[in-house]
């Protein structure tokens, strides 16, 4: 699939739950399935949480994985007892989309102030997802809790001034995996990629 390119995802997400606790994956009914969400391909500062909501990361220096002014503690993989196949809550976070079963792992995006736009892609492997979420959305919209869901390969991401600014995210692989995630200044034309290892995965 190439990089922007939405797909469907019937994801069964229960955001507010711990990220070691198995998702609900009963299929909404047609019945009362919402419309499905969109994911936004571009957010902003108002699409962040908020400076009070207790998700101020780590400083720069502190070893938390970074690329070109964007991080994640997350990159640095997914925990040791996360393994594949996913056998219950405490081996795996288990999210099935479209009857195909994959592991998740929560993975916020933390801006540093003032760096302006930057693009996150997903590289590979090929069935990875990587999402990013408005904190509009996160945990609250039904069709996302619900599993309705239309991702993107790639996302532009803009800070707020005078903070570090927090978007929520999440790294879902169908198996063991090396996960590629490209970050790219589209002013200063730099690229710059990170590897993560994935329910046993290993990063070369």
């Amino acid at each position: 699939m190439k990089s922007g390119q939405g797909m469907i995802v019937v994801l069964s997400v229960m955001l507010g739950l711990s990220a070691c606790q198995p998702l609900n994956t009963s299929p909404p009914t047609e019945a009362s399935s919402p419309k499905a969400l969109t994911l936004a391909s571009n957010l902003e500062c108002p699409d962040a949480f908020s400076e009070d909501a207790g998700r101020e990361p780590e400083p720069p220096g502190s070893g938390t994985p970074g690329a070109i002014g964007v991080s994640s503690r997350s990159w640095i993989g997914s925990p040791a007892g996360y393994v594949w196949p996913i056998k219950d809550g405490l081996s795996g976070f288990a999210v099935t989309i479209a009857g195909i079963q994959y592991g998740g792992w929560k993975a916020p995006l933390t801006l540093e102030p003032g760096i302006g736009e930057r693009v996150v892609s997903i590289e590979g492997p090929d069935d990875a997802v990587l999402m990013v979420v408005s904190s509009k959305d996160w945990g609250t919209n039904p069709a996302l809790q619900e599993g309705n869901v239309v991702v993107n390969r790639s996302y532009s991401i803009k800070g707020c001034q005078g903070r570090r600014t927090v978007f929520p995210g999440m790294i879902l692989v169908r198996g063991q995996a090396c996960v590629v995630i490209r970050v790219t200044d589209p002013v200063a034309g730099t690229t710059s990629t990170i590897s993560v290892p994935m329910y046993g995965g290993v990063c070369n």
